[in-house]
């Protein structure tokens, strides 16, 4: 046989090895892919998920949970805010359950900061305005709480049935 019809066989091998590994790849993503789901109101969810904080509040002195509103409208550029006395979630603009979570843990953070350190707390909009919404060291820092938190969080609703699996 010819060399260019082996190099032609091992080029078309090597395609359909290519395609059969892609194949697997996918379809092993959607199998396992694990898809969280509320059996409770978006209130109570939220409500069971500062209640999930209660050890690290407690832990830097916070006798209180934070009050929180649930809005049901789309917010042009929030997800969730804390505006000094309470939590808003709006829901419409998370897409999914674990959204929700790490939402709420974000703002619950939030919550955190205003309580044990109001001064460093007040500077927000200067922090904003001086390094952008994303470098803003007060919202990197809530990123990284809800991070850190989230699974944990997850794995408690679950086992308080709060959330299922899909």
């Amino acid at each position: 046989m010819d060399i260019g019809i082996y190099i032609l066989l091992i080029s078309i091998g090597v395609g359909i090895l290519y395609f059969l590994i892609n194949l697997v790849l996918y379809l092993k993503s959607v199998l396992f892919k694990t898809t969280w789901v509320s059996n409770v109101s978006d209130r109570q969810l939220i409500q069971e998920i500062i209640w999930y904080c209660s050890d690290i509040l407690y832990s830097k002195g916070i006798k209180h949970f934070p009050p929180f509103k649930i809005s049901y409208y789309r917010h042009s550029k929030y997800l969730g805010v804390f505006n000094n006395k309470e939590i808003i979630i709006y829901v419409k603009n998370a897409t999914d359950t674990v959204s929700i979570v790490r939402i709420t843990l974000h703002e619950v953070n939030h919550y955190i900061q205003h309580k044990t350190n109001m001064m460093e707390y007040s500077k927000y909009e200067y922090y904003s305005l001086k390094f952008g919404y994303d470098e803003n060291p007060l919202e990197r820092e809530c990123k990284q709480f809800a991070d850190k938190w989230t699974q944990q969080c997850l794995k408690h609703l679950l086992s308080k049935k709060i959330i299922g699996k899909f």
